[in-house]
């Protein structure tokens, strides 16, 4: 067996790519072979369930005190399954409705105790699996998120509809024993249908997850590296990291779902789907299948399309760590959070700014939630060296950071302050960042400016929004110009 390259990690525009570290990725041969499914090992021994939320269709079983969480996640399941029934041209009446359940976890270590019973930490650091053998999914729902928000955020909603999606093809299509572009493809349609084109405005400009992944297939494009559509379709193996697997078979998926070729897609994946396809034979079957519906040329003409639609698109965000999300009921408003324990938390880079060279400033208002400790960052991109953080905490210590792709448990401290900003609940923090060729200057709450001398540092006119392990913060808009 050919030996799979080690894993990528893409960084930002202009910058390396670096080995991924360890546990930041599932080998992606064992992806290609399996999707985002794991098969079953034990199912003995699970957490007690709390509650069950029985649906049509699924039911959603609770491993903590998830209250109104596990019916949210109830019905956005239900929706997952009637929309991939939908497209299959099938009922979504199930063949057995006991037998498929979603499983909800509000701790990351008992979520992985399951995890590692069952597939053996392969999925270890996504936060959600299914199982094809038992129909079940599991998915962690942090509780003290949950708490705090009284929702389901964005993150754990795409979660669940990706993993329900994945529930339903088991159930409906035969076993879906499918490639992982259709697959994957199908599952992360389902999501963006349900949970992303929720968000008013472009998917580029207002959502970082959606971004992302057109950042990450445009990169590809750029560097030469995107597999070419009709390799992927027939059922040829590729090389990509994890990340960028996931984008490139989701927007694939999405183009073809509603381009020109959405007739023939549609034609295509219901004869897919009512077929019984051996595992062992699913991708020279279904590559014989396409090859048949769109022929040689029809497989360039899509290749040629899709890298056009993908050309065409600007990215807003690019998120690295995750996780950032516009509040659809609070216009201007973007909640993020951390989601794993990495000391670098969750950011994400605001793309499309002009790069202001000589200097620029950031002007922002966050919002810390709960009153438990807190530390918030805007990030910087310097010119030729590692990120910074402008950090502030609860206990009014404001510091310059460094970060290191190619260490992301670890952050380094460069230099720290003590400014005066009292802890408390739900009280809104000014912060303005000031970033010119050899200093970073920063202000809070209108008070003293404090200045970090870099003398080798230039910026480049990017940055970003983040926050640390366990915090929960709400950014109320931002502003940005010139020196």
């Amino acid at each position: 067996m050919k030996e799979t390259p080690p894993a990528l990690v893409p960084v930002f525009p202009g910058a390396r790519c670096v080995p991924a570290p360890p546990g930041f990725a599932v080998p992606l041969l064992f992806l290609l072979l399996t999707g985002c499914t794991a098969a079953l090992q034990s199912l003995e021994r699970l957490p007690e369930p709390v509650s069950h939320h029985e649906g049509q269709y699924l039911t959603v079983v609770c491993h903590f005190e998830c209250g109104a969480l596990g019916d949210e996640a109830l019905a956005i399941s239900e929706e997952a399954w009637e929309l991939v029934a939908s497209y299959l041209g099938v009922s979504p009446r199930p063949e057995a409705p006991e037998a498929a359940t979603l499983h909800l976890y509000g701790e990351w270590r008992e979520y992985q105790r399951v995890e590692d019973r069952i597939a053996g930490g392969r999925f270890r650091d996504t936060g959600a699996f299914s199982v094809r053998d038992d129909r079940s999914a599991h998915v962690m729902v942090p509780r003290d998120l949950g708490a705090r928000l009284g929702t389901l955020s964005f993150h754990h909603r795409r979660n669940v509809a990706h993993e329900a999606a994945h529930l339903a093809s088991y159930d409906r299509a035969r076993g879906a024993y499918w490639p992982p572009w259709l697959a994957e493809g199908l599952a992360g349609w389902v999501e963006r249908e349900l949970v992303v084109e929720g968000v008013p405005g472009a998917i580029q400009e207002n959502n970082p997850w959606a971004s992302t992944q057109l950042w990450r297939i445009q990169r590809l494009l750029e560097l030469g590296s995107l597999p070419g559509v009709p390799e992927t379709l027939t059922g040829r193996p590729i090389e990509l990291t994890l990340g960028d697997a996931y984008a490139y078979w989701i927007e694939l998926f999405h183009f073809l779902v509603h381009g020109p070729w959405a007739d023939d897609m549609e034609e295509l994946v219901r004869e897919v789907a009512a077929r019984e396809i051996p595992e062992d034979r699913a991708w020279p079957e279904v590559g014989a299948m396409v090859q048949d519906a769109f022929g040689e040329e029809g497989l360039a003409e899509i290749d040629s399309q899709f890298r056009s639609y993908i050309r065409e698109l600007q990215p807003g965000w690019v998120e690295l760590f995750r996780s950032l999300e516009r509040r659809v009921d609070e216009p201007g408003v973007w909640l993020q959070h951390a989601v794993g324990g990495l000391p670098v938390g969750a950011f994400a880079w605001r793309s499309g700014d002009p790069g202001r060279r000589q200097g620029f400033w950031v002007e922002t208002r966050v919002e810390p939630l709960g009153d438990e400790p807190w530390e918030v960052r805007v990030a910087l991109v310097r010119r030729d060296d590692d990120p910074l953080f402008v950090s502030l905490d609860s206990d009014g210590i404001l510091q310059l950071l460094e970060f290191s792709y190619e260490a992301p448990d670890r952050v380094s401290v460069l230099q720290r302050e003590r400014v005066t900003t009292p802890r408390v609940e739900n009280r809104l923090v000014a912060l303005r960042v000031r970033f010119r060729p050899g200093r970073v200057d920063v202000r809070v709450d209108g008070g003293p400016e404090v200045e970090f001398s870099l003398p080798d540092a230039a910026p480049t006119g990017l940055w970003g929004l983040g926050v640390a392990p366990e915090t929960v913060a709400l950014w109320r808009g931002w502003r940005v110009g010139a020196p």
